[in-house]
């Protein structure tokens, strides 16, 4: 038997001799393994059985070049939305390897944005969704097979670097109970600017006369913030009337709110002051640059028709890399309302400055959707109502589209809707 003994640095790592039979004069192979803790030079004693308790002893000494193990995150740190890829293989330990990677993100801002998130993995890398945007700080602790440590911090970002940009609702607009209901929801921390417009088609519906009325969830009841009969008599006229001509209103009776929005959950209502037609409730998102909010869903209740009567949900996507994007038709929650209706949907790309457009696909029911399996796990406010409920769910690039919801047979209430799941 052989032994080593001493300090616990020195052990033995590979023994050709116990447990064999070695004839005189022959020779065999012990090797010990020497893993300092401290610099210096320190000593043991190898001690081997044989015979009738008979021993040998070897004097053995190493000289110490202890280091800890190395903590390393890569950087640049990679983001995509609300989502980290930590990244700690360039981690090193000279006297052995890592063994454990043990990761703890806390939100930089004060007081935080977001709870810590702690993690422990065996892999140097690992993927985190975080709650919202805003700065943050990784810190990585490895742990070697010795059982030291090493740990190292660094900061980053997270923000909505591909976003909605614009959704907007194209319906047959009638009086109560068939107005047109634009809902929103607006994510992240701090204000957004949005422009709010209520506007006749005016090749389908010239003499169309839109009002406006915005209203906010607070506590489980809608309180109306602002309303709007004509754009041209706002608080901030003077600024709508500075935008960019395409985000202007067309005609001097159409609608318009341009507000600064908390965080939060919005219903836009607009009634004809007067005749029915064909008419677009739009919300655009006026400082996209700014990346601690954003635009996260839009639902249209309309009266879905043939034809003219179709609901048309409108959006563009900016920024870079793909938006997961749950698009729905379903029928209201009031039978009364929806009737018989059984809406389908059809995704269309839009090009700027181009007649062609890509249809890029349809669905009749969303049980029978590739991804049915995906949806089916969502939270409960993202899953259809119905078997009749049409859904689509697709990773979408940067672009122009829109979804037209028809229904199969009988008109009805329907609602169209838009929810950015990145």
């Amino acid at each position: 038997m052989v032994a080593v003994t001493g300090i616990a640095e020195f052990g033995v790592s590979d023994d050709q001799c116990s447990n064999h039979s070695v004839s005189y004069q022959q020779s065999c192979t012990v090797e010990v393994r020497f893993r300092p803790t401290q610099e210096g030079v320190q000593t043991s004693i190898l001690v081997a059985q044989y015979g009738a308790g008979k021993t040998a002893q070897a004097h053995i000494k190493g000289t110490g070049d202890y280091q800890p193990p190395t903590a390393c995150i890569q950087k640049p740190i990679q983001t995509n939305g609300l989502n980290v890829t930590l990244d700690g293989s360039c981690s090193t330990d000279r006297n052995g390897r890592i063994m454990q990677y043990d990761w703890h993100i806390t939100s930089a801002a004060s007081p935080p944005v977001s709870p810590p998130v702690t993690r422990s993995n065996h892999l140097p890398s690992d993927s985190f969704s975080l709650p919202t945007p805003g700065d943050y700080i990784a810190q990585l602790t490895v742990t070697d097979d010795d059982g030291m440590t090493a740990t190292i911090s660094e900061p980053f970002r997270v923000d909505y670097s591909i976003r909605l940009d614009n959704i907007s609702v194209r319906c047959y607009v009638q009086p109560s109970p068939k107005t047109a209901i634009a809902g929103f929801v607006i994510e992240g921390t701090g204000k957004k600017t949005v422009l709010l417009r209520g506007l006749a088609v005016p090749s389908m519906s010239p003499s169309l006369d839109l009002s406006l009325s915005l209203q906010k969830l607070v506590n489980n009841a809608w309180q109306e913030i602002l309303s709007n009969d004509n754009w041209m008599q706002s608080s901030r006229a003077t600024e709508i009337a500075a935008l960019p001509s395409y985000l202007q209103p067309r005609s001097t009776a159409d609608a318009a709110l341009l507000v600064d929005l908390e965080p939060g959950v919005y219903t836009l209502i607009a009634a004809p002051q007067g005749a029915s037609g064909i008419g677009v409730v739009s919300a655009d998102d006026l400082d996209g640059t700014n990346p601690s909010s954003r635009l996260a869903n839009i639902s249209g209740r309309c009266a879905v028709e043939e034809g003219n009567g179709n609901a048309i949900a409108g959006f563009v996507i900016e920024g870079a890399g793909s938006l997961k994007t749950l698009l729905r038709g379903m029928r209201t929650a009031s039978m009364d309302l929806s009737g018989a209706l059984d809406p389908r949907l059809e995704l269309v790309r839009i090009y700027p400055n181009n007649p062609n457009a890509d249809a890029l696909e349809n669905n009749n029911n969303w049980e029978d959707h590739p991804r049915a399996g995906e949806m089916s796990g969502l939270a409960s406010n993202l899953q259809a109502r119905d078997y009749r409920d049409s859904a689509i769910l697709r990773d979408m690039p940067a672009g122009v589209f829109t979804v037209l919801m028809k229904p199969n047979g009988a008109h009805g209430i329907g609602v169209v809707s838009v929810d950015a799941l990145d």
